[in-house]
């Protein structure tokens, strides 16, 4: 009988090419009620990525369900600039949350979420941020985060990316 119990852990460089293949096939399946079939593809490997500097840091984490990787997430203190936002510099951003499209709707997100949270107050921050596809702002919204303005990201091809910008203050 299978376990339906997920185990969280630290991701491994050793399972990139496996986290690459689970975020295109989340993105691809849960991103189409949100957006256009042409920005999920273009924004796949350029926006849409697992950054190895997260799992090299330590700071990425996989849910794991009977030794299959269910859903990914993380967080880091390197974040890029985002153009005309008032954020502050430094500060921590949950980053690449993705779940597979047959664990959604189970915890998995939440759960990776919370780690996330939990790592970035034990790194001193009392802040989080993120940066949100449309297809993911219920989940941030259902966590407390509070939307502070729309980013459009230019992808290749003139492809305009339309994404929230999100905060929570983090408590003890």
């Amino acid at each position: 009988m299978p376990n339906d119990v997920p185990m969280l852990r630290t991701a491994r460089t050793s399972e990139l090419d496996a986290l690459r293949a689970l975020v295109a096939r989340s993105w691809r399946a849960l991103a189409a009620r949100s957006y256009a079939p042409e920005v999920i593809e273009a924004a796949l490997g350029v926006a849409i990525r697992v950054d190895p500097a997260l799992v090299e840091d330590g700071t990425y984490f996989v849910a794991e369900i009977d030794g299959e990787l269910a859903a990914c997430g993380g967080w880091s203190a390197r974040v890029p600039t985002v153009k005309g936002a008032d954020l502050p510099v430094p500060r921590a951003e949950v980053r690449a949350m993705f779940v597979a499209p047959e664990h959604t709707r189970r915890g998995l997100g939440r759960a990776l979420l919370e780690r996330a949270e939990r790592a970035i107050r034990d790194a001193g921050f009392d802040t989080a941020y993120l940066v949100a596809t449309h297809s993911g702002l219920g989940l941030y919204r259902g966590a407390g985060y509070v939307e502070r303005g729309v980013h459009v990201v230019a992808l290749p091809g003139d492809v305009g990316f339309p994404l929230t910008l999100m905060s929570r203050p983090l408590r003890a």
